[in-house]
Order: structure tokens, then C-alpha cells, then sequence
């Protein structure tokens, strides 16, 4: 197939995760291909399909909390199904996300203040600001090499700000490419990175959403930047 179609990423990328092959991270035009087509019917899909909840449960450990953030961002925020779940959480809200299909989404449903289109690494590596909360829901599933993310991350958190992922679970000590062209990271691999900068002080282990009618085991880790 990629024969007929040799310039298509998305099925390029696919044909290297069922070989196995190695990445970093999937490719930005992959990215943009895939959730471009896949906008208008994604929160169906998603929420219904696939009975994804990964927010409502992302909300319920930030809000145990207790705390009201000033600002948040929101990285591959999509369609923005966690936006109204920031509004009760924070004074300002940033999302940003690499397909304008999905950011179009975002800013219809009136959740944030800013929307920019850019890839989340990019972003903050080109930002001098700092926010209270940075959320990465379904997000790290695109990334295997986390070590660039949590880096700049703990740059542009401030003191005591909070850094909230989800991620699929995956055995060894690092990552892999899944053949579903999403990676699966150890909850080692994330312990080994957040050292240094943050503390954990949430996990919470659970599925992800469906996959063939199966649940997609992972987990929700809520950590805090160090002072």
C-alpha cells in the first residue's frame, strides 16, 4: 500500500510499529494527518467507542488538591474534552495541539483562553512563561522519548507546580512502539526522569480506553516540581 501512497505518514509510521521499528516519537505530520481526518468524529469515537475517561479520573486526583491554579496549559489538548474540566480548576487556560482540525474543536467549545498550534515540546521550548499546571492526557501515548518533555517542563513550571500525565503501561525499563502505533512507557522509565524535579504524588493505575474490546492498562501520575 505504501507503494500507491509513498508520501502518506500515517501509513508509513503504522508500517514501522508493526516491524518493530524504533522512534522517538511519532512523526509531526503523522500527527497532523491522523487527527485531522479523525476531528469530527473524535469525542464520539473516543468517549462512547472506546469508553475513554482518562479526564474525569485526571480531574478527581487535581482536585483533591485543594488548591486553584492561576494558570494551566493543556499539551495535545485535541478537542479540548479536559477544557471544561480546567475551568473549575484554574483563573487562565492555554491549550495547545498540533492539528487545527482539533483546535477548531477546542476553541468551539469555549474552555481556553488561548489556543496555539505547535508541537508541545516546540512550544515551551519557545516560551519564557510559567504556569501552576501542565496537563498531558493521551499525549505521551505519540511520545516515546520523554526525557526532552520533562526537561522543559520543569522549566516552565513554577515552584510547586503541577505536572499531570496519563500513559499506557509497558514492561522493560523504557518504552516501545506499540503495532498500534502508540507507545507504552514503564512506570519505572517515568519515575527515573520525574527524580531530580519532581516528586510523585499521585498514581493512579487504570485502563486507558478500549482497545479490541479490551482495556489498555496505564496510568495516571500526577507529579509536583520540586522548589
Amino acid at each position: 500500500m505504501l507503494g500507491k501512497f509513498p508520501d502518506d505518514r500515517v501509513i508509513a509510521y503504522h508500517l514501522d510499529a508493526v516491524r518493530g521499528l524504533s522512534h522517538a516519537k511519532a512523526p509531526a505530520r503523522y500527527i497532523v494527518e491522523c487527527f485531522d481526518g479523525y476531528a469530527d468524529r473524535f469525542d464520539e469515537h473516543l468517549v462512547k467507542a472506546l469508553e475513554y475517561d482518562v479526564p474525569t479520573k485526571c480531574h478527581t486526583l487535581l482536585a483533591a488538591l485543594n488548591g486553584s491554579f492561576r494558570s494551566a496549559l493543556d499539551l495535545g489538548c485535541g478537542t479540548g474534552l479536559f477544557g471544561p474540566f480546567l475551568e473549575t480548576l484554574s483563573d487562565r487556560r492555554a491549550g495547545v495541539d498540533l492539528s487545527p482540525r482539533m483546535l477548531d474543536k477546542a476553541k468551539a467549545r469555549g474552555s481556553y483562553h488561548e489556543l496555539f498550534e505547535c508541537e508541545a515540546v516546540d512550544f515551551l521550548e519557545a516560551s519564557d512563561r510559567q504556569f501552576d499546571l501542565i496537563v498531558a492526557l493521551d499525549v505521551l501515548v505519540y511520545i516515546g522519548d520523554l526525557q526532552p518533555l520533562t526537561s522543559v517542563v520543569s522549566a516552565r513550571l513554577a515552584p510547586n507546580g503541577i505536572f499531570a500525565i496519563s500513559f499506557e503501561r509497558g514492561d522493560g525499563e523504557t518504552y516501545k512502539l506499540q503495532p498500534t502505533g502508540r507507545f507504552a512507557h514503564s512506570f519505572a522509565y517515568i519515575e527515573r526522569l520525574a527524580a531530580g524535579a519532581f516528586d510523585v504524588i499521585a498514581n493512579l493505575e487504570t485502563s486507558q480506553r478500549l482497545e479490541a474490546n479490551a482495556p489498555v492498562p496505564g496510568h495516571i501520575v500526577v507529579l509536583r516540581r520540586k522548589p
